[in-house]
């Protein structure tokens, strides 16, 4: 907790209330575990940082020696707060597999084995918090699959999903439509109407703009997702967040260099500068004014951090990633509300998301259908082991793609 000598460090954290919940679930090996730390003080207090779960283990191998590539024990363990990969592994930067010196009875000589399970933010939170001001954390999951055989154990991460995020079993029929004035995308509607797609989505580089707030634009798309509610069939867009630049003043900026141009995908926006904050303001308005039902969010945050101590919604380095992750999940949250269908290339399914890529090479859509088809199967089969099919989506080019050819 917050700064000062060792005494005012102990008074602070006596006058700090902890709630710490834990939540079991029927039918599933899984633990939840959060946070709730509360200011009860009458000055602010500031948390610089938190673990969720700190869990000893006993050895997973016999090893005397040092190795490479230590093994983990069997649990499998995921927290709500990931960011930039399209697995549950590759999103994870809570979990960390530590030694355990305390552990004097560990095979491993120099008492290395990774046995000690710490859940963390990777940097911060750094967050100030007013007298009676409460923090939540990030939730922590823990599946303990009864078997290392790789099928029981997918079987028993994909009824996890099911069971704390149900709407990734939302499994529809979606159309990506290149070209967004009014005749194509009702012409788009009623194929979809008669052949039994669900959903049309206005695709990159179609003209959909969700950031447009002119009022006449707003009333096109209403009476457009008017036109699709009557036929029984769902209407959205595609919206870029990272991935781009925006300006000097609300962009992401490297602390090493003191420049733009260094995140995940290069350049990108803070979430937390007056741009980011009025990106969301906007993508409310138009969902809220036009009924529209789907979001295709690209370049969703990727956990990128930011020095700048001039945005409104960060004061620096150390709580600009927690303070971007909380803008990116309340959204996604407001829009799992509204029944908003999320279709985000990244690993947001415990935030409200419903669809990722199954796991996919774009370039593969310009070859000959029957050879797209064959690794499609392929690339499902692999992306099913511990993905539901409805968590992840597939795509058959109807048109030429990336120059592919008729073929």
């Amino acid at each position: 907790a917050g700064p000062g000598d060792s005494s005012d460090r102990a008074s602070s954290e006596a006058a700090a209330e902890v709630t710490v919940h834990y939540e079991l679930y029927d039918g599933v090996p899984v633990l939840a575990k959060w946070l709730e730390i509360r200011n009860t003080t009458d000055r602010p207090l500031r948390v610089e940082q938190f673990s969720v779960e700190c869990l000893a283990v006993v050895d997973y191998e016999s090893c005397v020696e040092g190795q490479k590539g230590w093994p983990y024990p069997g649990l499998h363990v995921e927290s709500d707060y990931a960011f930039h990969g399209m697995t549950a592994r590759s999103a994870d930067v809570t979990t960390c597999w530590l030694p355990d010196p305390r552990y004097t009875s560990q095979v491993s000589y120099l008492l290395e084995s990774p046995l000690l399970l710490e859940t963390r933010p990777p940097l911060g939170p750094d967050t100030e918090l007013a007298p009676g001001d409460t923090l939540t954390s990030f939730r922590t999951f823990l599946v303990c699959p009864d078997s290392t055989e790789r099928e029981r154990r997918g079987l028993a991460l994909r009824r996890f999903y099911r069971t704390v995020a149900p709407w990734t079993t939302e499994n529809p029929i979606l159309m990506h439509v290149r070209h967004a004035d009014p005749e194509s995308v009702k012409a788009a509607i009623d194929q979809c109407e008669d052949v039994g797609f669900e959903m049309v989505i206005l695709t990159f580089g179609s003209g959909f703009d969700a950031e447009n707030e002119e009022e006449a634009y707003l009333d096109e798309l209403k009476e457009l997702a008017d036109y699709a509610h009557e036929r029984g069939i769902e209407l959205g867009g595609y919206s870029l967040l990272a991935s781009r630049a925006v300006s000097d003043t609300d962009d992401i900026i490297d602390p090493d260099s003191g420049e733009r141009g260094h995140g995940a995908f290069g350049n990108s926006p803070c979430l937390e500068s007056a741009w980011g904050q009025d990106y969301f303001r906007k993508l409310e308005q138009l969902y809220e004014h036009t009924g529209l039902d789907i979001l295709e969010h690209d370049g969703s945050y990727p956990g990128d951090v930011c020095a700048s101590t001039d945005h409104p919604g960060h004061r620096g380095l150390a709580d600009s990633q927690w303070t971007q992750w909380l803008r990116i999940t309340a959204f996604y949250r407001w829009c799992r509300e509204r029944g908003i269908y999320l279709n985000v290339p990244d690993w947001y399914f415990l935030n409200g998301s419903n669809k990722t890529g199954m796991g996919y090479r774009e370039v593969n859509w310009s070859l000959p259908r029957d050879r797209q088809l064959l690794l499609g199967r392929q690339n499902i089969y692999d992306g099913t082991w511990e993905k539901s099919p409805s968590m992840g989506w597939m795509f058959v080019p109807l048109v030429e793609y990336h120059s592919g050819g008729e073929a």
